[in-house]
Formats: C-alpha cells, sequence, structure tokens
C-alpha cells in the first residue's frame, strides 16, 4: 500500500477518480439527462446526471431526487452515484458515506437548488397541477 504522501500515475484498481475539496469545486459538470419518471404517489421524482472530465478521465455525478413541499428538492448522500472518491486531509479515501454528502453538497449549491430550470443545468420540470405530473 502506497503512503497518503506518495503520489501514482497508474489508475487504481477500484477505478474511483479521487478529489479533494477544493478539486472538486473546479470540476465543470455538464447537465447529461434528467429522467421523470411516472409516479404513482402524488410527488414528482426523478433522476438528474451530469458529466466531466478530471485528469483526461470521465466523470460522472448522478442522483435520484424527488420535489416535496413548497417545491424543495430532497435526496440523500445514498441517492448520489458516481465514480469519484472524495480524500481527507491526509490524501485517505473519505469513503461513501463522506464523499456523498460532500457531493450532495455540491449539487445543492449549484444545481439542486436551481429546481433543475436552467437549460445549461438540467431541462424543466414537467408541469406540475394538484400534484400530479401532466
Amino acid at each position: 500500500m502506497l503512503p497518503p504522501t506518495q503520489t501514482h500515475d497508474v489508475t487504481p484498481l477500484d477505478y474511483y477518480i479521487r478529489l479533494t475539496g477544493p478539486e472538486l469545486w473546479k470540476i465543470q459538470l455538464t447537465h447529461l439527462r434528467t429522467e421523470y419518471p411516472p409516479t404513482t404517489d402524488d410527488i414528482a421524482d426523478g433522476y438528474t446526471e451530469w458529466t466531466a472530465t478530471v485528469n483526461d478521465a470521465p466523470v460522472s455525478i448522478a442522483c435520484y431526487w424527488r420535489f416535496c413541499e413548497n417545491n424543495v428538492i430532497s435526496t440523500r448522500h445514498i441517492d448520489i452515484l458516481t465514480n469519484l472518491m472524495m480524500m481527507d486531509d491526509k490524501g485517505r479515501d473519505a469513503g461513501p458515506i463522506k464523499t456523498g454528502e460532500v457531493l450532495l453538497d455540491v449539487l445543492r449549491t449549484r444545481w439542486l437548488n436551481q429546481k433543475c430550470q436552467t437549460k445549461q443545468v438540467a431541462d424543466p420540470p414537467p408541469a406540475v397541477s394538484d400534484g400530479r405530473l401532466q
């Protein structure tokens, strides 16, 4: 095992792309798709995926979400799917839970709080009337 301070140019066997917090905030994500599956309850839910390139490697960040009261988007760190792994301040893997929490913070700050309504980030959500998708 390599010490945390030693770097290497070999792709890790788990294929995660490791980033620090500051590196993550510099990534320019591009919206790939948003899907609105039919719901049986009265809450609109969906899936959104963004892509980027980090050091010539493809990155994917996706999340499952749902609109709650007052059109606030709700998701949980376990609803984040990605090939990124956050590193702690000692250069060690932060783990999937911490990675999900950090990515969720980034997504809420940059994209989810926009309610996926800008063309640069996502297609607008479908119209909702009486709580049902049209």
